[in-house]
């Protein structure tokens, strides 16, 4: 039986447990996994930035924060992923609170998964001892 692999290719088989899959294959899933969070981050934080050069008001930066766009587009997108909450930077408009309703839901879902990966995955290690 095949099935698609991780990246796109086949896989040779279809594991019945989360044990049988091989080490280097859970670990590649594990880095994969952190690896789309930190590209999320930052896909978020190029929207922040276009928005803001569209509408100067898409999120509101404190008085007394400093950086230029680029790094408070990061913050915000930091913030609302991580669901740290907002402390210089926040949504301004409508459409910004809407793509950070969006993300912060991605957030805790993708941590979610990834926490189960990572417990799945010692999980396996001690029972192979």
């Amino acid at each position: 039986m095949m099935r698609l692999g991780l990246f796109g290719h086949h896989d040779e088989y279809v594991a019945e447990d989360w044990q049988d899959v091989p080490r280097e294959r859970r670990e590649r899933t594990l880095l994969v996994l952190i690896v789309n969070y930190c590209s999320m981050l930052l896909w978020f934080a190029i929207l922040y930035a276009v928005l803001r050069s569209f509408d100067p008001l898409a999120f509101l930066v404190d008085v007394h924060a400093r950086g230029d766009i680029a790094f408070n587009a990061f913050l915000l997108s930091f913030t609302t992923q991580t669901t740290v909450g907002y402390g210089t930077v926040a949504p301004g408009t409508w459409l910004c609170s809407a793509i950070c309703m969006t993300q912060a839901l991605y957030g805790v879902l993708y941590i979610a998964l990834a926490i189960a990966n990572a417990l799945s995955i010692l999980n396996s290690g001690e029972r192979q001892r």
